[in-house]
């Protein structure tokens, strides 16, 4: 019979998109016995997404192989699962050939979405600055558009475009992306990036949701997150990767993480409906310290991925690295406050304040309890209401703005970490003046 109707976003044009899904990437010998595995029992509609990578052909061969043998075998329907896949032409005319081959690759006679790759890994698209070039951008995407169109695909969408990669090529699109593959989990929320997708009626698909809590496997995760994580986990009764998947479901995200082991696939696939509490929701957002775990292959091709997604870049503890510019001496007026080293997210990884004429920076960690200074509701502001002190929203610790020493509150006598500014011209600068 049909599968479950389950969990669905509805796309700008009318389709459906299963909001639990899977992403197949990477050299996976077993992608199709996982599939056949998961597709077998799996009575609920998904998403079966390829990632745009060097293994696709190979991914999508055995998608199409898997899709075939379930039909047969367990009935799977070609309407139960919703079948996406990222191409990479070489030139804009190479598009449709691309799209062509993948099509006949999965042995379908329309695929549901086709999105184009990360802009660095289409010639011509990117600016010696990294930033995009929207009218080469748009040859490649009016040949997506004119697929649309023919019925090729029902829907097309974008990876690895920041907001402004975006705002430069949105007013240029005949037909808009119905989705956005961004990076979002808990360590790296891409707040900002999602509300400007979903302002616009764009989906957001995150990739990579899931983050591992055996720290051996990610150096970067705190035993806080793990515990809070668990926690959840134990509360709910549910597995951390199925509470992971219910936090992007709960802010309105497609659910895509890689997987390749038939029961991890099977699992994900099961998690349940309901949307996660605010208080769980809470407890997660303030993991949130904008770490990207996924700087595709541009730090292997030795670009700086930062500048392709139009951030300062950071170090490993979210401190944006010497030698960046942080901001414009405009930016900060006397007795403001500015966050910055994190475009795209709520908590800004450090601030700068100037007050009497001098500039100072600091890490956005109070000593209290290690938590950001601001919250949602205050992001970006850091002064208490006669401007005179630093404030922690949480539980109103005040600091002297000259140098991050705690003047009242259950931090008292602690500072803040202080990080080193000078100006240049126009540009105030991470790092201590040049001698």
């Amino acid at each position: 019979g049909m599968a479950a109707a389950g969990r669905v976003l509805a796309l700008a044009r009318g389709a459906h998109m299963p909001v639990f899904g899977v992403l197949i990437s990477g050299h996976t010998p077993a992608a199709g016995d996982a599939l056949r595995e998961a597709l077998g029992p799996t009575r609920r509609r998904f998403t079966l997404s390829v990632a745009g990578d060097d293994c696709a052909q190979q991914n999508e061969a055995a998608v199409g192989e898997a899709l075939r043998s379930t039909a047969l075998h367990h009935g799977v329907q070609r309407q139960d699962v919703f079948i996406a896949t990222c191409v990479r032409p070489t030139c804009p005319s190479d598009v449709r050939v691309c799209v062509q081959a993948a099509r006949d690759r999965m042995q379908v006679t329309a695929l549901d979405l086709v999105s184009l790759p990360n802009p660095f890994e289409l010639p011509g698209v990117l600016a010696s600055d990294f930033s995009i070039v929207p009218e080469a951008y748009m040859e490649y995407w009016a040949q997506m558009e004119a697929l649309a169109a023919d019925g090729l695909c029902s829907n097309i969408g974008m990876y690895g475009m920041s907001q402004a990669k975006l705002a430069a090529v949105l007013p240029r699109c005949a037909l808009p992306p119905a989705v956005v593959h961004v990076e979002a989990h808990p360590l790296l929320s891409s707040e900002a990036l999602v509300s400007f997708c979903h302002s616009r009626s764009i989906a957001v698909a995150a990739v990579a949701p899931l983050i591992s809590v055996s720290s051996a496997s990610l150096p970067h995760i705190r035993s806080g997150d793990t515990a809070t994580l668990r926690r959840i986990s134990a509360e709910l009764k549910l597995p951390v990767p199925q509470v992971l998947m219910k936090v992007a479901a709960t802010r309105g995200l497609i659910c895509l993480p890689r997987s390749s082991n038939p029961q991890h696939i099977a699992e994900n696939l099961a998690t349940p409906e309901a949307d996660l509490v605010t208080r769980h929701m809470r407890m997660l957002a303030a993991m949130n310290r904008n770490l990207r775990l996924h700087p595709f292959a541009a730090a292997a091709a030795g670009r700086p991925w930062h500048m392709l997604w139009d951030e300062v870049p950071l170090d490993p503890n979210g401190v944006p690295l010497l030698g960046s510019v942080l901001c414009r001496q405009a930016d900060l007026p006397n007795g403001t406050t500015i966050g910055v080293g994190a475009s795209g997210t709520v908590h800004s990884s450090m601030f700068l304040v100037r007050k009497d004429g001098n500039v100072s920076a600091f890490l956005n960690r109070c000593p209290h309890l290690g938590i950001a200074l601001d919250n949602a509701n205050s992001a970006g502001q850091f002064l208490n209401s006669t401007g005179d002190s630093l404030v922690c929203t949480a539980h109103g610790a005040l600091f002297r703005p000259a140098d991050g020493l705690c003047t009242a509150g259950p931090c008292e006598g602690k500072h803040l970490i202080r990080i080193p500014v000078h100006t240049r011209g126009d540009a105030i600068i991470i790092g201590p003046p040049p001698q």
